[in-house]
């Protein structure tokens, strides 16, 4: 029995569960909520809190995994890591987990290898009235924590102020660091054998200050005016992953273009990415399924990182439905949409009259749906997507 295992079993571990058992495994799942999605695919559920690895080990009763299951997840995945350290299984470390989901300890990590060459201080209850920052906008964030959960960029030493007193006393460690202004990319890729694979750079389109969520997409295809930015970005990452030492993983990151034409890191996750990005749109733009790729990679470590890359990169735009304060009074037919444009994914969990509030974070938007749209070039995706969004009909804000 080939035995793969998936620790966080959200609607995130689905995908990856399936593909494992298409490649013969049988999955046993572990969640501590007892309604976890994922149960309904593994083939053996287990509740327990997934921070306890012993649990996990004692529930294995003796048998020794062939594969921890790359998903989506956040600090929790410092038990991936505990638990490939602990069988020697292709994957992440512990180390490697803690460092990149500590997001205080990554800045300075890397910050000491001029890799981060921006200020950023740690927030807690002892400092809470001391702090301030040497330089705005700046960007205060949860030390721990993913979806953009309660990031914010902060415009001067007022309004820090204001808001740590508003949080005082903190339930959480909070990080402020200088704000590092350009065009921000999701990246999808590799590590295979401490090599990067870079598999498609994402082109971010974002809300206005201060809350800067992303709320779409663009596949980036590798043309003429492309190619420096993919060369740079994987020569960038190649950096950032000999300093973190992660020697196999999938992963993603978030990075900024700026002005000088520079890559700074915002963050890595050595996992994949969530909200429909791996196990869809950069399948569907690149025709690579990292997942799966990987997996054949654990397998049989001779397969090669070049797998994971491809010089056909469709232009494609994924877009959540970004609509604020206002109530949607009518949704278009779904066949309709199919027909009159470039649809090549589509679902929309809006109802008729939904009133549709702020957008704070991730979670605010992402349940809402999305849409996948391909068009002959990066611009014409702009106005595209803003056409398919006039589709629906909305009306007041409060």
């Amino acid at each position: 029995m080939k035995l793969a295992l998936v620790i966080g079993s959200s609607s995130e571990s689905v995908y990856a569960i399936n593909v494992a058992k298409q490649s013969g495994y049988t999955v046993w799942a572990f969640d501590q909520n007892p309604n976890a999605c994922g149960f309904s695919y593994a083939d053996k559920c287990y509740t327990l809190d997934i921070n306890d690895t012993d649990a996990i080990v004692k529930e294995l009763n003796g048998r020794i995994p062939n594969l921890i299951l790359p998903v989506p997840i956040g600090r929790t995945l410092v038990s991936v890591g505990k638990m490939n350290d602990r069988y020697k299984l292709v994957g992440i470390t512990e180390k490697n987990a803690d460092i990149c989901t500590d997001k205080y300890i990554f800045h300075k990590v890397l910050n000491k290898k001029k890799l981060r060459n921006i200020s950023c201080a740690l927030i807690q209850n002892t400092n809470l009235h001391k702090i301030m920052s040497k330089k705005y906008p700046a960007i205060l964030k949860p030390r721990f924590g993913s979806g953009s959960r309660a990031v914010k960029m902060i415009s001067d030493q007022k309004q820090l102020t204001a808001i740590i007193s508003s949080y005082s006393p903190l339930r959480e460690d909070f990080v402020i660091e200088d704000c590092v202004i350009g065009q921000e990319y999701g990246v999808d890729g590799a590590i295979i054998n401490g090599k990067v694979a870079v598999t498609i750079l994402r082109k971010k389109i974002n809300t206005s200050p201060p809350i800067c969520q992303c709320v779409g997409y663009i596949g980036m295809p590798k043309q003429a005016n492309s190619m420096e930015i993919y060369n740079s970005a994987t020569s960038f990452l190649t950096e950032v992953i000999s300093v973190l030492n992660i020697k196999n993983a999938l992963f993603h990151a978030d990075l900024v273009y700026d002005m000088q034409k520079n890559w700074f890191i915002i963050e890595l996750s050595p996992r994949p990415s969530g909200h429909n990005l791996h196990n869809l749109f950069t399948i569907k733009c690149t025709g690579i399924d990292i997942v799966n790729e990987y997996i054949k990679y654990a397998e049989n470590n001779s397969i090669s990182d070049s797998c994971f890359i491809t010089e056909k990169i469709k232009p494609m735009i994924i877009h959540f439905f970004n609509f604020e304060n206002l109530y949607v009074t009518s949704i278009p037919d779904e066949n309709y949409l199919f027909s009159k444009y470039p649809l090549v994914s589509y679902k929309c969990n809006i109802k008729k009259n939904d009133f549709l509030g702020p957008i704070i974070d991730g979670k605010s938007i992402i349940d809402r749906g999305f849409f996948i749209l391909e068009a002959d070039s990066v611009e014409a995706l702009y106005s595209l997507k803003d056409k398919f969004l006039l589709e629906f009909d909305t009306r007041g804000s409060l």
